[in-house]
């Protein structure tokens, strides 16, 4: 009975989540569009929180996002030093404990970090569910075909209510995986320079490419 219940709570707040905030799905993401179709770059500190739930583990990264409309760099610091670039639908993860470099075609999980295409690309008025409290709002969406990535199955933002950016953003699949990020210290429009989408690399550096 008490499941039943849950689900049936569930499905209310699914259906009405609008009515528990005093903005409409519709009108936010207008106003998400318009807030980052200003941003020609983006910087933020990172603390990405990732589940694996076959074997009930949790492991917490700490670093630093960098992008533009066309590129994206991340740079962990904890709990290995790890860089990932993505630029033209190529991925390159040097990891530099291992002096190792693995190069691969960017699927479409690679959507979650860049937050505007992850918006506009999960976005669906019919499965967002926000609440809202007095300083953010928290929006829920349920993947279905129209809004489908990969095999995440929901998304949940959570949103400034004053500058409309995403501080937190957070995904599972439909392994109950799950993944967490939290920006912090966020630079807006920001000058980026160019030397830092190249990843350096040594002679010696072991190259593992995938596209191959």
């Amino acid at each position: 009975m008490k499941t039943i219940k849950s689900k049936l709570v569930f499905f209310i707040l699914l259906i009405t989540g609008s009515c528990l905030s005093g903005i409409s799905p519709q009108v936010l993401y207008q106003d998400l569009m318009e807030k980052y179709n200003l941003i020609e770059t983006f910087q933020a500190d990172i603390q990405q929180t990732s589940y694996y739930s076959e074997i009930d583990y949790y492991n917490v990264s700490e670093g630093r996002i960098y992008h533009n409309p066309d590129k994206i760099f991340i740079e962990y610091s904890s709990p290995k030093l790890e860089q990932i670039s993505l630029s033209d639908n190529v991925v390159r993860i040097y990891q530099a404990e291992a002096d190792r470099m693995i190069i691969t075609y960017a699927d479409s999980t690679f959507a979650t970090l860049n937050i505007k295409y992850l918006i506009e690309k999960v976005w669906n008025n019919e499965t967002v569910s926000i609440v809202e409290n007095d300083s953010i709002y928290v929006v829920k969406i349920a993947m279905t075909e129209k809004n489908a990535i990969a095999n995440i199955t929901n998304v949940e933002f959570s949103i400034d209510k004053n500058n409309k950016l995403v501080e937190k953003v957070k995904y599972q699949d439909d392994l109950a995986n799950e993944v967490q990020v939290i920006f912090s210290n966020i630079l807006l429009n920001e000058a980026i320079n160019d030397e830092l989408w190249d990843i350096d690399i040594s002679p010696n550096t072991q190259i593992i490419d995938y596209r191959e």
